[in-house]
């Protein structure tokens, strides 16, 4: 395949430029020419030492794919098969409907059709005290919006699933099984699914945000408790590795650690996914659909097998064209995502032959809008907003124990002259509530990078605290609108409402 390495850097060092991302990290291997690595930037805004190939990354949802290929192993080892149902192997296990939960089997963990909204549960996992296990065994809470196999929704929850079955197949976590059978023999020793493991191995790029009109370093987000989903951290190095592994069919330095087989069936459409996130004049794609574990789709002629990657501060991709026999990486630290975007179509319409549209500029506006949508609502929120109209009640009328079995406790105390809010399983979830309008109260976060919302007290027909409703912007991984809080105790006589 004929392509230049000059024309991509340029690509490259362009949109780091324009989108001022500060650390940036690509990788490409193909059979004709080999491997290309190289990393640009510095670790942080506020660290110069410079981004190079073992500069590691989070890698988000692009972890997912282990938890399909370590299920892979574990089927040419027949050890399970994918039709077996997840009770047979987690039999405390359960789903809100019992229809899904009865039949939902191994295979349909990694598909996306659980009938579960969108990143279903983030509420429970992100960054909050619960075990991996004590995240799944709240699952059973979570209300479906669709039916079983109807339609797909993306989820985080159901690869933690996943990889709870790898550790009851064979005794060893996701963690540690997909170390010895992929990370191991891919020689990947700068890759990692434990957070603490950053300041041993050094050299790690800090997670960054655009806030306040400007781009600010953010402390890395723990999510091992969601395990398979979101937890991985990697090098280009080592991840091109990985890709390695896939684009030859499983085999790595003349080993074979999946069979072809296996990842055939990964790279087969599972489930459609009815649209895609490019207006439609600019999307080639005839087809879109996820596989196990991995995006598929078709663009300007060409099968294309990828996964993103999100958490707090991290964006990143992956790709394989495998009638092209090329694939490639692309790690970077600032959201949103948009310079990544920018580079990776350059990419694709590089490697497949296709003219080249200016990306940049594209997703330039396209950022611009999101920001600019962003103002907008704010402006909206506070133009609608009368904060003549007092509080119904006393701010301690409003104090108490609420309680989600999905959350747990969250609650509302009076603190030097105001109200406080606190999730009590969550790390981040702690707020000052400021009197908005009546019985609602704007959330103005400990943390800063969770945006700005609303709370709204809601009251019986005997005007007792019943209820808080949230209008909070969601983040990436956690939807604010799956909550239903009600309110159990008084904080200040410890009884229980209605006894």
């Amino acid at each position: 395949m004929n392509y230049s390495i000059s024309k991509l850097e340029k690509v490259v060092k362009k949109v780091q430029d324009r989108f001022q991302i500060p650390s940036i990290a690509i990788g490409v291997i193909d059979k004709e020419n080999g491997k290309y690595l190289k990393g640009f930037g510095s670790l942080s805004i506020n660290d110069n030492h410079p981004v190079d190939e073992n500069t590691i990354f989070a890698l988000a949802s692009i972890s997912k794919s282990t938890a399909a290929a370590g299920l892979s192993i574990l089927v040419d080892d027949e050890k399970i098969n994918w039709s077996d149902s997840v009770k047979k192997y987690l039999p405390d296990f359960a789903l809100y409907d019992p229809f899904t939960n009865d039949n939902l089997q191994v295979r349909d963990l990694l598909i996306h059709n659980s009938g579960l909204p969108s990143v279903s549960g983030g509420t429970i996992w992100y960054d909050s005290k619960l075990s991996r296990k004590e995240v799944v065994h709240r699952l059973r809470y979570l209300k479906p919006v669709s039916s079983f196999r109807s339609t797909y929704a993306y989820q985080n929850i159901c690869y933690l699933v996943a990889g709870e079955i790898i550790e009851a197949v064979t005794g060893e976590t996701w963690d540690d099984f997909i170390s010895k059978r992929l990370f191991s023999p891919l020689s990947m020793k700068r890759t990692t699914t434990k957070l603490t493991d950053l300041e041993k191995l050094q050299n790690y790029a800090k997670p960054h945000t655009w806030m306040d009109g400007q781009v600010l370093e953010i402390p890395y987000r723990n999510h091992e408790n969601v395990g398979a989903g979101a937890s991985i951290n990697s090098s280009a190095r080592d991840w091109l590795q990985y890709v390695e592994l896939f684009l030859n069919d499983g085999f790595f330095n003349g080993e074979q650690i999946i069979s072809s087989q296996r990842i055939k069936e990964m790279w087969a459409p599972q489930t459609i996914i009815p649209d895609d996130n490019l207006p439609a004049d600019l999307d080639s794609s005839l087809f879109n659909a996820y596989g196990m574990g991995w995006f598929l789709r078709e663009y300007n002629g060409q099968k294309v097998v990828n996964h993103s990657g999100g958490v707090d501060g991290m964006r990143t991709q992956m790709c394989i064209l495998p009638n092209a026999d090329v694939g490639f990486i692309i790690f970077t630290n600032l959201e949103p995502g948009y310079g990544l975007k920018a580079i990776y179509y350059s990419m694709l319409d590089t490697f497949t032959g296709k003219y080249p549209f200016d990306w940049i500029s594209h997703f330039e506006g396209v950022q611009q809008q999101f920001f600019d949508n962003q103002k907008q609502v704010l402006l909206e929120r506070q133009e609608k907003r009368n904060e003549k109209i007092s509080p119904s009640f006393p701010l301690t009328y409003y104090c108490g124990v609420y309680f989600d079995p999905k959350v747990g406790n969250v609650s509302v105390h009076f603190n030097q002259g105001s109200l406080r809010l606190d999730f009590d399983q969550s790390r981040c979830f702690h707020a000052k509530l400021s009197h908005w309008e009546k019985d609602t109260f704007e959330i103005l976060w400990d943390d800063r990078y969770i945006p700005t919302g609303l709370l709204t007290f809601k009251f019986d027909d005997n005007g007792y605290p019943e209820q808080i409703i949230f209008n909070q912007p969601n983040l990436l991984d956690v939807d604010f609108s799956e909550l239903e809080i009600y309110w159990i105790k008084d904080l200040e006589n410890e009884e229980l409402k209605n006894g």
